[in-house]
């Protein structure tokens, strides 16, 4: 596995995890770790099925996941900084909807085989805008 995937799944998901509706857009009564369990559980999937998949399958596979986990518009907020305010309502929607493709590629095409990796949560932390889920990528020894 490259340094870059394991990046990708080993990523303490800031914005998974929420208190309020500020980090996870389609699951506002979910718990911190469900919502976590459930991003994996998808990652790990596609990933035990990536040798067979082509690139457009990986790609629909994690769109409506990272779609439903990620406040992808908060995400973007940030991204942009203090000046994303003076960006027009319409243009902030279509960075948004550009920073979703971007993430679901990178996740599709990092995603590309596995190798018995599995995840584990090492707990959970308060912060501004939430739940922090820290969480462990464990490599499979050979």
């Amino acid at each position: 596995m490259s340094f870059s995937r394991r990046l990708v799944l080993a990523l303490p998901l800031a914005f998974l995890a929420r208190r309020g509706s500020t980090a996870v857009a389609a699951e506002p009564g979910a718990a911190p770790a469900a919502v976590v369990e459930r991003f994996y559980a998808v990652l790990l999937a596609v990933m035990k099925e990536a040798k067979r998949l082509p690139f457009d399958e990986r790609y629909n596979r994690l769109a409506p996941t990272i779609g439903q986990i990620f406040d992808l518009g908060l995400m973007t907020r940030v991204a942009d900084g203090p000046g994303c305010g003076q960006i027009a309502p319409q243009q902030q929607l279509r960075i948004t909807a550009a920073m979703a493709r971007y993430m679901i590629l990178v996740y599709g095409m990092l995603l590309d085989e596995w190798s018995g990796e599995s995840y584990e949560e090492l707990g959970l932390a308060a912060c501004l805008i939430g739940t922090v889920v820290n969480t462990h990528l464990i490599k499979c020894k050979r």
